[in-house]
């Protein structure tokens, strides 16, 4: 495990903290190349510093098989996107969308929002009917960042979703996308 220069306990400290002594340590675009093998792979065997460095002590213990299910190790590396990016992250973001681990998908559309992944825009559009609220939620969110006006008529059939969280969500990612194209939110998606 490497030396962590954050003040602090390693095993407390935020994933924003991990992330940035983990760039102090490999530099930015070496952890995401790092991080982009493991989303590719879904192994961790041939980095074995990188889990420990982006996961507290909890990636060791993915890693012995002590802790949690093995998917936590593409959670782990997709949330590192959130903190330190590159655009070599980008084609594994849009994969990460129909990863079949629910919290992959929901922090690939987190991702896609922070570093405005505009190549994920169409392959969003199955994510906004998940089957997990808070992954429809984090799509819709998406939608309203990269999306294109003729995404607008998915985003408004959330706006009837039985969870609250994701009507909320798609309200606002309307406004967002018709503010960003510059568009009236009623004419949007329409010819």
């Amino acid at each position: 495990m490497m030396e962590n220069p954050t003040v602090g306990d390693p095993e407390h400290l935020s994933p924003a903290d991990l992330v940035a002594a983990a760039v102090r340590e490999f530099g930015e675009r070496e952890l995401v190349l790092r991080c982009v093998a493991l989303l590719r792979s879904g192994s961790w065997v041939d980095d074995p510093d990188l889990l420990p460095a982006i996961a507290n002590g909890q990636g060791s213990e993915v890693m012995a098989g002590r802790w949690g299910p093995p998917y936590w190790a593409r959670v782990w590396a997709m949330r590192t996107f959130l903190y330190a990016w590159d655009p070599a992250a980008v084609p594994v973001v849009v994969a990460g969308l129909s990863d079949e681990a629910w919290r992959v998908r929901e922090l690939a559309g987190k991702v896609a929002v922070k570093c405005e992944v505009g190549e994920a825009a169409a392959a969003l559009l199955p994510v906004l009917a998940d089957e997990i609220p808070r992954v429809r939620a984090a799509a819709a969110r998406a939608v309203g960042t990269v999306g294109e006006s003729e995404h607008a008529g998915p985003l408004r059939a959330l706006l009837e979703d039985d969870e609250s969280s994701v009507r909320v969500q798609a309200a606002r990612a309307l406004e967002r996308l018709a503010k960003r194209l510059d568009r009236d939110i009623d004419h949007l998606g329409l010819p």
